[in-house]
């Protein structure tokens, strides 16, 4: 088994090719642009928005720790069958 640089290791652990990582990483960074932006508007209007970004950081969250898990599950399986 040839040994695994840090980057392919997590792209494996991640279980994505590189441009599935970085469209990945790209829609989570656009979100919480997003999500400043709502919060930000809330606050200069508490009127508006009033649970908007809280509800959209809470699923991006769900989703971060459900591919956390994912990594954590790949990474001891791989770990397992390393001598």
């Amino acid at each position: 088994m040839e040994k695994q640089t840090f980057l392919s290791q997590h792209l494996h652990d991640a279980n994505e090719t590189y441009l599935q990582h970085l469209g990945f990483t790209l829609r989570v960074a656009c979100t919480l642009v997003v999500i400043a932006a709502v919060a930000v508007l809330h606050g200069l209007m508490p009127f508006i928005f009033t649970h908007t970004a809280s509800g959209m950081l809470c699923k991006l969250m769900d989703e971060m720790k459900a591919r956390k898990a994912l990594c954590e599950s790949r990474r001891m399986c791989s770990a397992k069958k390393d001598p």
